[in-house]
């Protein structure tokens, strides 16, 4: 029982053993086969009569010891998790790097076809240019506060339209938590440059619709992204890339997503819990 209790202990734990002897020079089997074990920390041996005070001394030590034991693997599972997430911030720069440089050759030829002088072009891109890496700045700040859910659309999706009425945004004011930011904000930001390079936002009869609404039955947000008359897709992608990875990994074990490549365009449907947005109704109310 010893040798699989120790065994089951991984590397970062030392299970501390007490054992009350009736003679320290005369150890029982226990104690030998605790001594042979290669992982295993030095036991404590105590001889009887044993004071309380001395008792209740020792235990409180390796209580302190186990505790200091259990930060330590929290600290692990931290650095862990922040290397993890690390890797993952640079894949996405990558990406999104790439992401960046298809969409301006996108925005350059749509321009060019619309503009009726070099005059007009150049006044056209550089708005549309100087709109793309607001969008870059403000993905970079996302998820430092909350954010009005029409804001954090519009503001992530206007830079890739080429006209106003490319994008309808339709729902209650509500206000997102901070993660809820920051995790749609990536998915609003990866529909919207796929809408651009491939979809409904490469050409000018390209539509977007984004809307949502608090479901009554479940208190929860249900949200939808449409595109419609933009290229056809003939069929899905045959591989899932990293923008596919970010929304189908969005807000994982805690909202229920759907991403479909129907052929009238791109649709992706979220419900999302209510502990993560209020109505901006209530936060007026608070604050007043």
């Amino acid at each position: 029982m010893l040798n699989a209790t120790f065994a089951a202990e991984p590397a970062w734990a030392r299970l501390p053993s007490v054992f009350l002897l009736s003679r320290v020079a005369r150890l029982p089997p226990a104690v030998r086969a605790v001594n042979r074990k290669e992982n295993a920390p030095s036991p404590i041996l105590l001889e009887r009569p044993v004071k309380a005070a001395v008792l209740q001394s020792v235990f409180e030590a390796q209580a302190e010891a186990r505790r200091r034991q259990f930060e330590t693997r929290d600290l692990i599972d931290r650095l862990s998790q922040e290397e993890e997430r690390g890797r993952f911030l640079l894949s996405e720069l990558r990406h999104r790097t790439r992401n960046s440089l298809t969409v301006l050759q996108s925005l350059f030829s749509m321009t060019v076809r619309r503009a009726p002088d070099l005059e007009s072009f150049s006044e056209t891109f550089y708005g549309r240019l100087r709109a793309l890496t607001d969008a870059h700045v403000k993905l970079a700040q996302e998820g430092a506060t909350a954010r009005p859910l029409g804001d954090l659309v519009s503001d992530h999706v206007e830079p890739y339209t080429c006209a106003a009425e490319q994008l309808h945004v339709e729902g209650p004011s509500l206000l997102l938590t901070e993660r809820l930011s920051f995790d749609l904000a990536l998915v609003i930001h990866e529909l919207a440059t796929n809408a651009a390079k491939y979809g409904a936002l490469t050409v000018p009869e390209g539509r977007v619709s984004v809307r949502w609404r608090v479901l009554p039955e479940s208190a929860m947000l249900a949200l939808s992204w449409e595109e419609r008359d933009g290229p056809r897709i003939e069929e899905p992608p045959s591989r899932q890339g990293l923008g596919s990875q970010v929304i189908d990994s969005f807000m994982r074990g805690e909202a229920e997503t759907e991403l479909r490549h129907d052929p009238d365009g791109v649709s992706w449907y979220a419900k999302i819990s209510p502990r993560y947005f209020t109505s901006a109704a209530d936060n007026d109310l608070v604050a007043d």
